[in-house]
């Protein structure tokens, strides 16, 4: 991790030349490549270059300018990405969700990362446009503007109007050569992480090209804007039962995978309630809907907002919660949903020993790797944590204070998609106390996975209501009851108080026939090896008198008898 002490001998040779040289050799684009190693120059880097024995701390290049060198490293690195454009924002960015890969310091810095930038030319945006939908913009668009509502990294977004209509619309279009920038920094990124996992011991571990390829899935999946559209098509679709809450209506006809056109939200973002021009609506009065629907789409759809901070989350002229920006979006597995569900719940509960099961499960670890009540034990400082900071204490630099570093101390490894839905869960509560301080945000969180779960297993009948209810209710105290029960017989299990007792019927006359098949074959293989011996005796065992006829039906009579007797008496 960044900051920390790193002595290695090197023995591969390519590492030997330095990161310099491990780059440069390899691209066709050497510009690009001097850009990056200018970069970590620049900002204080600069010693991840050729040397027997690499860098042994991380501190600041002697040539780095006056004004970087009084910056904490953790400021730097962000600059540096921020420096290096696109890829590199949007790399910081997904570092900043993952505290197993870097330090909290550079976790926390790296949610400062801006990626606005000024938007492209006029004159290539209309091009863009006009490739993408195979019409001239103004036989698509009026009132078209060149100056965009907000440009980013990867594309900008103009508010525009569908030509003969009074619809306004959002057109977000993607910036020119895009993609191939993208690729090619990933594709030097991937050497980077290889060359540093080669070189330090210290960071073998975290799985840097791992984490670069999960990154150059995730990216490219963003930059294909037919993805998005599908995202909001299917949290359309999901958030429909739940009042107060939308996404974004979209215009599939005039979309392709670099122009995304969907509805113009007329309101502000959550930060911006009660400024002028907000909308008039009681803040306290969106804590529900919007709980429930963050619920729902974790806890029963496994599909969710990845990234619901302030600035995500609009509010219309008609007091309802608009989720937007919903490129990157969260998934949980079937598999995965039922122990992520019993692991908050335990949380919420304060049941630290069941939450320490369902993580173990959650990691794919197996129960006899972990020391479950060590965990259990820091879990219950998190939650101890959690709820201090709930009741207003300052606290911070301790241990115990984030759920990913308690599990990599225990050996755990989450899933990303884990990782990710944890911090959209803490993203949740602070907008939830931002909107109202005085909220009880596990109890609410408690009510809408209730009420959800309720409404799911109550059966969709029009004709029985009574029934629908009765059932409903039968459903509801089987699970509630259920945690109690099974606390009953695990207790029985581990006490050796439980007696399972197998009666099948037709047991008996199993065992019987298994008895007279084995009888019956060693009888059989006994009377063999007696007609064997006859034959190989010949006269001289028998005698002169007797002959080898005979002996053999004496034989054979005795295996006759034998297998009756057999198969009357067993």
């Amino acid at each position: 991790m960044m900051g920390q002490d790193i002595s290695d001998e090197i023995d591969d040779e390519e590492t030997k030349r330095g990161l310099s040289k491990v780059l440069s050799h390899k691209y066709q684009n050497f510009k690009r490549a001097a850009q990056i190693m200018a970069a970590l120059s620049k900002f204080g880097f600069g010693k991840l270059g050729p040397s027997k024995k690499q860098i042994k701390e991380m501190g600041m290049d002697p040539d780095a300018p006056p004004d970087i060198k009084d910056l904490t490293e953790a400021v730097r690195f962000r600059l540096m990405l921020q420096n290096l454009g696109p890829t590199f924002v949007k790399l910081g960015q997904m570092l900043s969700t993952r505290p197993d890969l870097i330090d909290d310091e550079f976790a926390l810095e790296l949610e400062n990362l801006r990626d606005r930038v000024p938007p492209d030319p006029p004159e290539i945006i209309m091009a863009t446009i006009e490739s993408e939908l195979g019409k001239p913009v103004d036989e698509v668009f009026d009132d078209f503007p060149d100056v965009p509502i907000a440009a980013a990294s990867i594309g900008q977004v103009f508010k525009a109007k569908i030509k003969g209509t009074d619809e306004w619309v959002a057109v977000k279009v993607q910036r020119a050569n895009i993609f191939k920038i993208i690729r090619a920094d990933i594709a030097v990124l991937k050497d980077m992480m290889a060359f540093l996992s080669r070189a330090f011991s210290s960071i073998e571990n975290l799985n840097l090209s791992g984490a670069v390829d999960e990154f150059g899935v995730m990216i490219m999946r963003e930059l294909d804007y037919t993805l998005e559209a599908r995202n909001i098509k299917r949290l359309n679709e999901n958030m429909d039962e739940i009042q107060g809450v939308r996404v974004p209506d979209l215009h599939m006809e005039l979309s392709s995978s670099r122009v995304l056109t969907m509805e113009f939200i007329d309101g502000v973002s959550l930060d911006k309630l009660g400024t002028e021009g907000a909308p008039d609506v009681d803040p306290k009065a969106l804590v529900s809907p919007l709980v429930g629907a963050v619920m729902k789409q974790i806890f029963i759809d496994g599909f969710f907002h990845a990234d619901p901070h302030h600035g995500n989350l609009f509010v219309d002229r008609n007091g309802v919660v608009v989720f937007i920006d919903v490129g990157a979006m969260g998934y949980l597995e079937s598999h995965l949903k039922g122990e992520v569900t019993e692991f908050y719940m335990a949380l919420m509960k304060g049941d630290e020993e069941k939450a320490a099961y369902s993580i173990v499960e959650i990691c794919g670890h197996s129960l006899g790797d972990v020391n479950i009540s060590r965990l259990a034990h820091d879990l219950r400082d998190y939650m101890d944590f959690l709820q201090m900071q709930r009741d207003g204490y300052a606290i911070d630099g301790g241990i115990n204070q984030k759920a990913v570093t308690i599990l990599l101390k225990n050996g755990l490894h989450p899933p990303s998609s884990w990782v990710l839905l944890e911090r959209a869960m803490l993203q949740l509560e602070g907008v939830i106390l931002t909107l109202n301080p005085a909220t009880d945000y596990l109890e609410v969180a408690q009510e809408s996975i209730g009420m959800i779960a309720q409404q799911k297993l109550t059966p969709r009948t029009k004709d029985q209501p009574l029934q629908a209810l009765l059932t409903a209710r039968a459903y509801v105290e089987f699970l509630r009851d259920l945690p109690t029960r099974a606390d009953r017989l695990m207790t029985k299990l581990e006490t050796d108080q439980l007696t399972v007792k197998v009666d099948i019927p037709l047991m008996e006359d199993f065992k019987k026939t298994v008895r007279r098949a084995g009888l019956m074959v060693s009888i059989s293989l006994l009377t063999l090896a007696m007609v064997l011996g006859s034959v190989n005796a010949g006269e001289w065992y028998i005698g002169p008198i007797l002959g080898i006829q005979f002996t053999l039906g004496v034989i054979l009579l005795f295996w006759l008898i034998s297998m009756w007797l057999i198969n009357r008496w067993m």
